[in-house]
């Protein structure tokens, strides 16, 4: 990144800094953000500039990365179909059950997929696979209840997102028929959201749909909002601002949509932008 006098008068207009947290503050299935974030988010937020986490993963993950700050940030987690603020819920946008368990249903049909079902405090597995639930329990810091036969035993109640996971590389589910048939459902949508997960969210719902919501609430103009991603998810909320920056290991059309392109995510590409706030 090249910092500009151009860059910098852009920056001085900022109100609000949104970010993807896989594969663009840190490395996908990570939990420890670097200290010096948390310092940089505190010094904005004393400049009057809100900090929002956007992400796929669910609240019960997410807000465990920021536990120092949870009370100065907003969040954007389920891939925009919860919103929450100070730790109150803002917004939501469940799926409806019925389709949960059809898309489980689903999963639980093809060999070697896995799927997190998110609720509002817990989330569901499937049992059976422990380095899948390890992976839910260590990496993503989740409440998660494993079930026998998820599609049929899943507790009827409200839930966000289903993230399908695969252990190699998500792409296979989406050359598979799973995805071309969720993709084009009228109720409900297939969103890649890493290397190795996809996430199934409401029809509309995505973290552009929940950005818009917030920016129309509190006022806020395109180019007074700081937008960073990584990955195709993250283009609803890239194409809503005038800064929108991709993450050095984006993928290239991510790139391609944005104005600026920082350091990679293992170089703190981020932190660097923060840092000229």
């Amino acid at each position: 990144m090249t910092v500009t006098k151009e860059l910098i008068d852009a920056l001085s207009h900022i109100k609000m800094v949104v970010t993807d947290i896989d594969g663009t503050l840190m490395e996908e299935g990570q939990s420890d953000l670097p200290k010096e974030y948390f310092t940089q988010i505190q010094r904005l937020e004393k400049k009057g500039i809100l900090f929002v986490p956007a992400t796929g993963r669910s609240y019960d993950s997410a807000h465990k990365v920021f536990l120092p700050i949870l009370d100065k940030i907003m969040f954007i987690s389920d891939n925009g179909a919860r919103v929450m603020k100070a730790g109150k819920t803002w917004s939501t946008n469940p799926i409806p059950y019925p389709l949960m368990l059809e898309m489980l249903q689903d999963v639980e049909a093809m060999p070697e997929f896995e799927a997190f079902a998110s609720g509002p405090n817990i989330g569901y597995c499937t049992a059976g696979n422990e380095a899948f639930i390890q992976l839910l329990r260590v990496n993503y810091q989740l409440n998660v209840i494993p079930l026998e036969h998820i599609s049929e035993t899943l507790p009827e109640g409200e839930y966000f997102n289903i993230s399908v996971y695969h252990p190699r590389d998500i792409q296979v589910g989406m050359e598979n028929g799973y995805y071309d048939k969720w993709h084009a459902h009228n109720q409900v949508d297939a969103i890649r959201s890493g290397k190795l997960w996809m996430n199934m969210v409401k029809r509309g719902v995505d973290k552009g749909s929940a950005l818009k919501a917030i920016m129309d609430k509190m006022d806020l103009k395109p180019e007074q909002v700081l937008v960073f991603g990584d990955n195709t998810n993250d283009m609803g909320m890239l194409s809503l601002v005038e800064n929108s920056v991709a993450i050095g290991n984006a993928r290239e059309e991510v790139k391609k949509c944005c104005k600026y392109v920082a350091k990679s995510c293992k170089e703190n590409g981020v932190l660097e932008f923060l840092q000229l706030l």
